[in-house]
């Protein structure tokens, strides 16, 4: 999808740039044009008049004579609405021109997230696992989806909740096993997760939840 930039109801209307078009009317289409190349440079600059190339192709694209080119970026200069730095024109107040992807671009957002990216990539394989421990250990709440890599789809998330339930303070330690199952053999850890519930309920179990799980687990086929 091609960027885009802002132009707002009013534009034409501005005191500044009534003024430039009662000197030019071609003032607005350059100035349109030089935001356009803001959009394409992701910057609010680009360069301007080294070899006048950029003049050129001003000229040929908006079918506007090169000195009207050059007397509409000179008004435009006059208006601040641009300057000329060291071969650089530079719009002034871009960024209330640019949609919220382009400030990004040009605030380094994109950029930073590459670097982040790239550390992210270069962690070494025991410091990920350092990391995927950690993860393991903060698992206050079920979340599943965190520790076991995204791997376990609604109902599969459904029925390991039921089992943090049941299980209680045994979940911890029992977890990962009790995940796994869930994502390989969905239904029958559905059964065995509804008979330890209404076991529970009905005062059933004479050793531990755990335990009964594990052994309702070996049972079922």
């Amino acid at each position: 999808m091609a960027n885009w930039l802002k132009l707002y109801e009013n534009d034409l209307d501005e005191t500044r740039m009534r003024f430039a078009l009662s000197k030019l009317p071609e003032t607005w289409p350059v100035w349109t044009a030089i935001l356009m190349e803001c959009c394409k440079h992701r910057s609010d600059r680009f360069s301007w008049g080294k070899d006048e190339q950029e003049l050129f192709g001003f000229s040929d694209r908006l079918k506007i004579s090169i000195p009207k080119v050059n007397q509409a970026v000179s008004i435009l200069c006059d208006i601040r609405y641009i300057k000329l730095e060291g071969g650089t024109l530079i719009a002034l107040k871009w960024s209330e021109k640019q949609d919220d992807y382009l400030a990004r671009k040009s605030r380094g957002y994109w950029k930073k997230r590459r670097e982040i990216k790239n550390i992210t990539v270069n962690h070494s394989e025991s410091h990920i696992e350092e990391r995927r421990g950690e993860e393991i250990k903060s698992f206050n709440g079920l979340r599943p989806k965190a520790v076991y890599r995204g791997r376990l789809n609604p109902k599969q998330l459904d029925i390991a909740s039921r089992f943090e339930k049941a299980l209680g303070c045994q979940w911890e330690r029992d977890k990962m096993k009790w995940l796994k199952n869930c994502r390989k053999e969905t239904d029958k850890a559905e059964r065995v997760v509804a008979e330890l519930e209404n076991a529970i309920k009905e005062n059933r179990i004479e050793t531990t939840p755990a335990q009964f799980a594990q052994n309702t687990w070996e049972h079922f086929q």
